[in-house]
């Protein structure tokens, strides 16, 4: 076996060789690299930025699969860009908000009169559980019925369903809304 010789240190390990950088030991081979970047850094961000509006899906895949793989990382430089953007940070938090609240102001609402009338709600639900209960509204059923809110909004109207039909109303409810 032929023995290698590093040209800038002189190196004889054949351990401490990269294999493919054959006249330089790793060591050197590193440093070469370390120095060419730094020599060529504007050379290099110009090829990236140019391959990353060039290539947007495939730069869009990469860097999904790198923040699935990095969570932590992505966690941490979001967090710094917040510390050192709150202002900018605050408006997206608003921006974001607003968005969803457009998407979602009947729920939004719904929370809102919830969280308001928390007292009459908990009164509410200890007044139905002292109800006494009532059999299935659908005709010729003699089970034991539960109570169902077909209208969410009006909290106070229920009908009593057993439990087959309770869960039939509402898959048929899903399949209507779907």
């Amino acid at each position: 076996m032929k023995i290698k010789y590093c040209k800038k240190c002189g190196e004889t390990n054949q351990d401490k060789f990269n294999p493919s950088q054959y006249s330089k030991c790793r060591k050197c081979a590193r440093d070469y690299k370390r120095k060419w970047y730094l020599i060529n850094k504007e050379k290099i961000k110009e090829y990236t930025r140019k391959w990353r509006l060039s290539n947007p899906d495939k730069f869009r895949e990469y860097t999904r699969r790198w923040q699935e793989s990095n969570p932590d990382k992505v966690a941490e430089a979001h967090k710094r860009w917040r510390e050192k953007n709150p202002d900018k940070a605050r408006e997206l938090g608003n921006k974001a908000f607003k968005k969803w609240y457009e998407q979602n102001k009947e729920k939004h609402y719904q929370s809102h009169i919830f969280h308001k009338n928390r007292k009459a709600h908990n009164a509410q639900g200890l007044a139905w559980r002292t109800i006494a209960e009532q059999l299935c509204s659908i005709e010729g059923c003699n089970n034991i019925g539960q109570r169902h809110h077909p209208d969410y909004n009006k909290a106070n109207e229920t009908i009593s369903l057993c439990i087959v039909h309770h869960k039939e109303e509402h898959a048929r409810l899903k399949m209507q809304n779907s």
